[in-house]
């Protein structure tokens, strides 16, 4: 269709939805090292950091290394950003407010708040 979109792409990476268009593309590479299928993720609104944690209900092997499932907090892009040494009871719930709080609740009832840097 040629050459109209706004970075010179054309317009077959263009999608329409009702009545305007949308183009996806790379803004940057992901700086990213963890595992997922090993892990629960707790994702913020609008790109707000991620929380990554050890799912303690996969069995996992541990050579080097502490078995204590820290929580692991993600800029977007994947560069770490700090971390909450958990070694506490078992992670019930987790999530992020509106302000970019991390909220954990435990197995024994006690909701802990955390900055994006792992700060309490």
């Amino acid at each position: 269709m040629g050459d109209a979109g706004l970075g010179g792409e054309s317009y077959d990476e263009w999608t329409i939805i009702g009545e305007d268009y949308y183009s996806r593309f790379e803004l940057y590479a992901y700086d990213w090292s963890q595992r997922l299928a090993y892990s629960r993720a707790f994702g913020g609104p609008a790109g707000a950091p991620l929380a990554v944690v050890r799912d303690d209900s996969k069995v996992m092997l541990y050579v080097d290394g502490a078995a204590t499932p820290d929580v692991h907090i993600y800029s977007g892009s994947g560069r770490q950003l700090g971390t909450v040494l958990w070694g506490r009871s078992r992670l019930l719930a987790a999530g992020w407010t509106p302000e970019e709080e991390f909220l954990s609740l435990d197995s024994q009832g006690v909701l802990r708040r955390h900055t994006p840097l792992g700060e309490p």
